[in-house]
């Protein structure tokens, strides 16, 4: 598998792709995705998702599960309607949401604003 280089994919984006922290938390998701053997991708759409990930199908030779992808959200603070809207765009194309954090303080008030109903991560 060839590895793209993090900082290239989210440069991609341009100007919707936040500030310095919040680029540090995607490029921790894309090497943690790449990690795992499985494809990361930053869509350019603006109001899109952070990060989507597609994972490894074993059953068929390590070939992309084109049907199950995950979408990363990077998080530098905890607002309710930014969550809200995260969440509404997952539900749009059907992925499996999960909220990456910059610390824990954001990472435990993201599971009490979302009744711990979404998985969240901290990216460090």
């Amino acid at each position: 598998m060839d590895i793209l280089d993090a900082k290239s994919m989210i440069a991609r984006q341009g100007i919707t792709r936040g500030g310095e922290e919040h680029g540090q938390i995607m490029e921790g998701i894309i090497k943690m995705i790449q990690n795992k053997g499985n494809f990361p991708f930053v869509p350019i759409q603006v109001g899109s998702f952070d990060v989507g990930e597609i994972e490894t199908d074993v059953q068929s030779k390590y070939l992309w599960n084109y049907k199950s992808i995950n979408t990363y959200e990077a998080q530098t603070n905890a607002i309710k309607e930014e969550l809200d809207n995260c969440i509404e765009r997952s539900k749009a194309i059907n992925s499996r949401l999960i909220f990456a954090a910059g610390n824990e303080k954001v990472g435990n008030a993201i599971l009490q604003i979302t009744n711990q109903k979404f998985n969240c991560i901290i990216i460090k």
